[in-house]
């Protein structure tokens, strides 16, 4: 049952208990019930009830009634309530801001010339070169058929073209 079907079943039937059950999971704000006396409605709402539906000769207060307070959060009452709190605005201007905002410093460099000569490398002896030379490849073009010696790497194949039939 809905807490309005809760309130409605409660003013049709004169039950200011099952009014006050149905606010109170409406809002999260229990009303005292020191105005119910036992579970019937107060001689002052019933006034009201009859000015509205028609009755003249009922006369209505002038007092205001008060609108209770809306709390901000609520509590989860129940372990299947996931309805999400309201969201708040966020201005477009500050959405991509940062907050807390950039201050230019004083530049504090100062060249004195030195460009790290205090750096040095020990005089050490160079690593010998252990490399064996290279032996070329003799190869015969197969285009013109002039022979040229070539490194081993660059040959491919049976049939050589020297550089003047390359290209």
């Amino acid at each position: 049952m809905t807490p309005l079907d809760k309130i409605k079943e409660g003013i049709l039937k004169n039950d200011m208990e099952k009014v006050i059950d149905g606010y109170e999971i409406l809002t999260g704000e229990r009303l005292s019930s020191e105005k119910a006396v036992q579970g019937k409605v107060p001689k002052q709402v019933q006034k009201r009830s009859k000015a509205r539906s028609g009755d003249s000769s009922a006369s209505s207060p002038s007092k205001p009634t008060e609108t209770p307070k809306i709390p901000q959060e609520q509590p989860v009452k129940e372990e299947g309530d996931f309805t999400a709190p309201a969201r708040k605005q966020i201005d477009k201007k500050t959405k991509y801001t940062k907050s807390q905002q950039i201050e230019v410093g004083k530049n504090t460099f100062v060249d004195d010339g030195v460009q790290h000569k205090d750096d040095t490398t020990p005089d050490l002896p160079l690593t010998p070169r252990n490399r064996a030379g290279i032996n070329y490849v003799e190869v015969k073009c197969h285009v013109c058929g002039k022979e040229e010696e070539i490194n081993p790497l660059l040959k491919a194949g049976d049939f050589y073209r020297c550089n003047e039939c390359v290209g």
